[in-house]
Parts: C-alpha cells; structure tokens; sequence
C-alpha cells in the first residue's frame, strides 16, 4: 500500500498539515522540523500523489485527444507523434 502524508506525520509526530507545509512551503516550517519530515519521508518511500495535487491545483497534466479513426495508419501516427511532443514539452 502507498506511503501517505499521514503515514509521514506520524513518523515523524507532527501534524499531516505541518508535513504539507514542510513539502510545499518550506520557508514556513522550522528548519529542524523540515529536515526530519523530509528524512522519514525518503525512509518511508513517500511519493505525492498526483490525482490528489491535480484535485488541488486543477491541473492534472492530462490530454485528451479525440480521432474519428484509430485503425487509419494517419490518425495513430499522429497519436504516437502528439504523445511524443507532449512528453518532451511535459512539466513534472
């Protein structure tokens, strides 16, 4: 099962909030607290989840794209050329 940011906090005996803030604002966060969330969250093999940050942000990253005809050659070799140039134009 994935390693959640609760998981994370209650490694480390802080608040999942606190763990968020540690990740994404660390600024906020006391030094020391940070270096510990961020140790425990490598230990833990911790990995964000990226259905639950597209829910946040509204961006999942995500491109539809609609063709009348998958079994016509130029419709899937467009495909495998739209998914080419997303990839390399992709932002983590």
């Amino acid at each position: 099962m994935a390693v959640t940011i609760n998981d994370v906090a209650k490694a480390v005996g802080v608040s999942a909030s606190t763990v968020s803030r540690a990740m994404s604002l660390p600024g906020i966060v006391e030094a020391s607290t940070r270096d510990r969330v961020l140790r425990a969250a490598t230990n833990l093999g911790y990995q964000p989840n990226r259905a639950a940050r597209g829910l946040i942000t509204g961006r999942t990253g995500n491109l539809g794209l609609i063709v009348p005809d998958l079994s016509n050659p130029t419709f899937t070799s467009r495909k495998n050329a739209s998914t080419v140039a997303v990839m390399w134009n992709a932002v983590p």
